[in-house]
């Protein structure tokens, strides 16, 4: 039995036990895994595009003049880890603006973002190691936020979560002003990281252009593939979100003009030199 196929025997049996959908795995564009995927009924769902942006190479000018841009009636805030509880409600609607972001015909259904929930993925994060930074537009109420991961031990490379946008201030630039501000408070504060990651959905235009503004550069792409799990009537029905992939990534398609929930501890993960296939059990 070829890697590939073994990595199937444990998500797949998982994705029924916890009465899911769907299952969601990742392959390299071009690569074997792509015809893997298809040989096993997988269907292309989602085509994304990695991108990497090094502060230090950015033209002199750029980052101060975007950072320092004008913004009346706007005001930038910040914290590390867990959203202060004065913000926590508003963080949490903002989140929920993640939930109408492109993501193809993946079947990811939507997340209910609380205060509760919110602080519970910081949690997770704190728990492993990991720094959480965000940084948060607000007009009376948050108009938009964006957030990095300083994953431990992880070397030169912070990775991107969320950035989003509330309906109400797209077109207003929100989403641009905080990825510099966070690139400049990256620079300043944790030097070390060098390289920031992000990846977009294909079709995201708008995110993708704030991030190619910023001076984000793609280097890869990968497409996302969906195996529909079978229905059985006689069960309850079955929960949207089969799996995850990339253990629960960040802004990953980011929602402007993803979300995935916040990361789990009960990941069970395949892995071959030439696809993953991470379901989440529980999220």
């Amino acid at each position: 039995m070829t890697p590939g196929r073994r990595g199937l025997h444990g998500p797949r049996p998982a994705c029924r036990t916890e009465n899911r959908c769907a299952l969601i795995t990742t392959a390299a564009a071009d690569s074997p895994g792509e015809a893997f995927c298809e040989r096993r009924g997988f269907g292309s769902a989602l085509t994304l595009d990695h991108l990497i942006l090094r502060p230090d190479e950015l033209p002199e000018a750029d980052l101060p003049q975007i950072a320092d841009a004008e913004h009346p009636g706007y005001r930038l805030t910040g914290w590390t880890g867990t959203v202060p509880d004065r913000l926590a409600d508003a963080f949490a609607e903002a989140k929920n603006a993640m939930n109408d972001m492109p993501v193809g015909d993946v079947d990811y259904g939507s997340v209910a973002w609380d205060g509760d929930h919110v602080r519970a993925m910081a949690k997770v994060i704190a728990d492993r190691g990991d720094t959480l930074l965000t940084i948060a537009a607000v007009h009376g109420t948050m108009a938009g936020y964006t957030e990095i991961l300083l994953p431990q031990g992880s070397g030169p490379r912070a990775q991107q979560y969320d950035t989003a946008v509330v309906p109400a201030h797209r077109g207003h630039g929100p989403g641009l002003w905080v990825k510099a501000a966070m690139v400049r408070r990256l620079r300043a504060e944790h030097p070390g990281a060098v390289e920031i990651e992000t990846d977009n959905a294909e079709d995201n235009v708008h995110m993708l252009a704030v991030n190619h503004r910023l001076g984000f550069r793609s280097y890869r792409r990968t497409h996302e593939f969906q195996l529909d799990e079978p229905t059985d009537t006689e069960r309850t029905p079955r929960t949207a979100v089969g799996s995850v992939t990339a253990a629960v990534s960040h802004q990953r398609r980011s929602s402007g003009p993803a979300a995935r929930p916040g990361p789990c501890r009960r990941i069970q993960k395949s892995e071959s030199k030439e696809m993953r296939i991470t379901t989440c059990v529980c999220c």
